[in-house]
């Protein structure tokens, strides 16, 4: 019985609620009173790193009016528990303290967000517009017709990311370049998400290259290691078939922008998705394999942690630096100072410490998915897997073994259904059977790549790619069956679990009853699973429309849960049409219309394996092999008959969605007499859109829309799906 105790307490005190645990079991709460508060200290950081992210993601969003509210919230709270505990409501309240050291931190937090937004995004804004010259450093290079190049650089004293579009030069990671152009701030919403997480603060355009400085000194070194990168990625990449070579590439080198729309596809719908980024499994297993090599040379600790840091640190810039990378080099760091300083090695302490390095650095990144996915799987497999093995005292290694899948599924639940557009229902399975696989390939390939690449080797790559092909082909088998991932096409889905999940955890820090909420997460995993499964299903026969809005140009996407057509306005979206197609849960593509520039950026897109059944294009003519499509063309007043409603091409590069007497125009251009006099018309990034008298949905300022076509095909306007 004491050791049950004992071990429930080293669980429980990570959440600073041991006392009600003290209470439960009968142990003195009095002679534990210096050790718990021993451990509170010890886990403060683990406190002030969840404060400083929920501070941090919140002021992300937030306006400075709701951050100064969030600030007085937070400090009026954290007073108020601090006050309760030492009263009569210390029995409910056994985690006040702790409570009261995360508000204060997320209120530090969003005060240092306001600041760092001011002194940031601000003075971007207040140059907007203006030429300047700016000198940076060569990060990233990305091939193509032209050097697609990431500096860094300071403009106007702060300190960001450039992303430049460089013809008809060429320059090296490593090389400090100057330029003059338009720097311009980032205004538009989805592209400040994800733009600013990563970094980068501002736009630049008409970019001249003045001159270009070699690189010099530690510059060099960085040269050195992205162009040996490189190499060994392009020779990872003809290992195999292409699929397999792209996997490989993608999980050593970090390239995944080299991965197809399908491999991609294949291996989110089995779960397995995480494997593409780099993260703490692939720092863990290159620190392993270096650890385990030092060991058998017989290596003191101090040389050991040397060789250990410096390979971490060169696989890092090796693979691209991904936040999710930093985050396992500084958490693998602590725990080889601990074995050196013969410290006990917290891991939640460790992730809290590196989520304050990161965000502090850039407040920004607390809303990069990469890393809040990364912080909950760390999270699942340091703290969640061990807590449930000890309470429900599993021993079968069978069980063991699932525990941890199932506590990442169920953990990282909430962001996937806010960041991604599928979940994976076979998750725990299909990590079991090819994680494994998958890090024996990666060892192979990272054995390779110490070894100097060399031809000699090459057997090494060549078992790694057998063992990847395997990883592939599985995930493409199971991908083929619809029962194994759902698509997330009812965003209010999210808020739900978001709620339930936020109550089972106040639950947990009240309480403190672990196989409760252990119960009570599965339950809101299984009715996550079961509404979305129950709304897929009710609406499988609908029609709908989804419009998509981006630089003055247009897709328009018409069909059901399993098909659909696209109408690309003038090839704006032919390299993001899967995504948009994923996010409707859309598995067969019936058709592409174009209505401007031919098919240019179709090529790429139509050797997938969702090539679409035809290719419609008005007045253009077709470049190129076609890739076995059958190609329409089209002319003014063509109608397509699809799915009970009639889509019908103009010659401006519009179209009209007609159905039950009713009409949906979407066009570059409103035409001189569009509708009768009560038609609703707006204009929205240059596309103007319209309905009759007779159309029941209305419009709202996002750029994204979704209508759903009623039993009686009017359009009507669906709050749960806008």
């Amino acid at each position: 019985m004491r050791r049950k105790c004992s071990i429930m307490r080293a669980c429980f005190e990570l959440t600073g609620v041991s006392g009600v645990l003290d209470r439960r079991r009968g142990i003195n709460v009095g002679n534990m009173g210096e050790r718990r508060s021993a451990n509170l200290t010890k886990e403060v950081s683990a406190w002030s790193g969840l404060g400083i992210l929920t501070g941090f993601l919140y002021g992300f969003y937030a306006g400075l009016t709701a951050k100064l509210i969030f600030i007085a919230c937070c400090v009026l709270c954290a007073v108020v528990l601090i006050a309760a505990e030492k009263r009569k409501y210390a029995r409910v309240l056994s985690g006040g303290r702790c409570l009261a050291v995360l508000l204060c931190f997320a209120a530090a937090a969003a005060l240092y967000s306001a600041v760092f937004t001011a002194v940031t995004v601000n003075k971007i804004s207040e140059i907007s517009g203006n030429r300047l010259t700016v000198t940076g450093v060569v990060t990233d290079i990305t091939e193509g017709d032209v050097q697609q190049v990431t500096i860094r650089a300071h403009v106007a004293g702060v300190g960001t990311k450039l992303g430049v579009y460089l013809s008809g030069a060429s320059v090296s990671c490593g090389d400090k370049i100057t330029i003059e152009a338009v720097v311009s701030d980032i205004t538009d919403t989805s592209d400040r998400s994800y733009m600013y997480p990563k970094g980068f603060y501002a736009n630049i355009s008409s970019p001249e290259l003045i001159s270009v400085r070699k690189a010099s000194g530690i510059a060099l070194l960085y040269q050195a290691i992205k162009e040996y990168s490189h190499s060994i990625s392009e020779r990872l990449r003809q290992t195999g078939n292409t699929d397999s070579g792209e996997l490989l590439s993608s999980m050593l080198c970090g390239d995944d922008p080299v991965l197809s729309d399908s491999l991609r596809t294949d291996l989110n719908r089995a779960g397995i998705g995480h494997l593409m980024a780099v993260s703490g499994l692939h720092v863990c297993t290159i620190t392993a394999f270096v650890s385990f090599v030092m060991e058998k040379l017989r290596a003191g600790r101090y040389l050991k942690f040397i060789v250990c840091e410096g390979i971490m640190a060169a696989f890092i810039v090796f693979s691209g630096m991904s936040v999710s990378a930093i985050r396992a080099f500084i958490m693998m760091t602590l725990m080889l100072l601990s074995r050196i300083l013969y410290r006990e090695y917290s891991g939640i302490s460790a992730l809290a410490t590196s989520v304050i390095l990161i965000t502090c650095s850039n407040p920004f990144a607390a809303a990069d998915p990469s890393l809040l996915m990364s912080i909950s799987g760390v999270f699942a497999a340091n703290t969640v897997t061990g807590a449930v093995i000890r309470e429900f005292n599993l021993r079968q290694p069978i069980l063991k073994a699932l525990v941890l899948p199932i506590s990442a599924s169920i953990c990282i639940l909430p962001l996937s259904l806010l960041y991604f557009d599928e979940i994976s229902i076979i998750s725990p399975i299909a990590n079991i059977i090819f994680v494994p696989i998958s890090s024996m390939a990666l060892c192979l390939c990272m054995l390779f790549a110490l070894l100097g690449g060399q031809a000699v080797f090459a057997f090494l790559t060549e078992t790694a790619g057998l063992l990847a092909d395997i990883v592939v082909k599985g995930c493409r088998f199971l991908s083929e069956f619809r029962f194994t991932f759902l698509p997330v096409r009812f965003r209010v889905i999210s808020l739900i679990v978001l709620s339930m999940s936020a109550l089972v955890a106040s639950y947990f820090l009240i309480s403190g009853n672990l196989r409760r909420t252990v119960f009570a997460s599965m339950g809101v995993y299984a009715l996550a699973v079961c509404m979305i499964f129950t709304l897929s299903v009710v609406n499988k026969d609908k029609v709908y429309v989804s419009l998509t809005v981006r630089d003055g140009e247009f897709l328009c996407v018409v069909g059901t849960l399993n098909s659909a057509i696209a109408i690309d306005s003038s090839c704006e979206f032919a390299d993001t049409l899967s995504r948009f197609l994923a996010m409707e849960g859309t598995t067969v593509l019936d058709g592409v219309v174009v209505l401007e520039n031919g098919v240019s950026g179709y090529p790429s897109y139509l050797r997938s394996e969702t090539v679409p059944k035809a290719l419609m294009f008005y007045d253009t003519k077709l470049a190129g092999n076609a890739y076995g499509t059958e190609l329409i063309e089209l002319v003014d007043g063509t109608v397509i008959n699809a799915y009970g409603v009639g889509i019908i091409i103009h010659s401006n590069s519009a179209i009209s969605v007609v159905s039950g007497g009713s009409e949906l125009y979407i066009g570059k251009k409103c035409p001189q007499d569009p509708a009768s006099d009560d038609a609703e018309i707006v204009v929205v990034n240059g596309i103007t859109v319209f309905s009759d008298s007779m159309g029941t949905f209305a419009l709202d300022g996002d750029l994204e829309r979704r209508w759903v076509l009623s039993d009686s095909f009017t359009f009507r306007k669906n709050e749960v799906l806008v």
